[in-house]
């Protein structure tokens, strides 16, 4: 049990002695108009904290806050969950990564009680280092599911330019 204990002690060490501390967030907006209906519009705000730890792999949490209005409704929603992003493609300054997220979600529409629940997401994204600390960002969420207490289940997969979220990155 000690030479286990102290092995996974020195794997961490390893590992966080070649990882770098980022934080950074995304900011996105969208806007939808169906036909009969009022327009959909949300606003997103998902500060992060991560680890890089190698040139492909890094893990961090995201919080992510969406502010959602129709009509007289509004929508809040605060996510927060780990991911893993793989950087899949270097070239110069630019690369392209895949991330995977499993979160937790609270959802308060106004004048009712809220609902919270879990959910995955798969966002592609690209990246460019501006300079050796600053990084920018543009990310779209491709795929996810969520299940809130109940039966209220959403599985939803989109090619939408409506879910590009821009951010940026410090990378100490």
């Amino acid at each position: 049990m000690k030479k286990t204990l102290l092995a996974l002690i020195c794997a961490i060490a390893a590992i966080a002695c070649n990882a770098q501390v980022f934080v950074g967030g995304t900011l996105g907006v969208s806007t939808e108009k169906q036909t009969n209906s009022p327009r959909y519009t949300t606003f997103s705000f998902a500060p992060t904290i991560g680890y890089t730890i190698s040139d492909a792999f890094a893990v961090g949490v995201e919080l992510n806050e969406q502010f959602a209005k129709s009509g007289g409704s509004h929508v809040n929603t605060v996510d927060i969950g780990p991911y893993i992003r793989y950087s899949f493609y270097h070239s110069g300054a630019f690369s392209a990564f895949g991330e995977a997220e499993v979160y937790y979600s609270y959802t308060k529409v106004k004048d009712f009680d809220g609902v919270s629940g879990l959910g995955v997401l798969v966002r592609p994204g690209i990246s460019y280092m501006v300079t050796d600390n600053w990084q920018l960002l543009a990310k779209m969420t491709f795929f996810s599911y969520s299940h809130y207490k109940g039966d209220n289940n959403a599985t939803g997969f989109s090619i939408n330019p409506a879910n590009i979220s821009l951010g940026v990155a410090y990378n100490f």
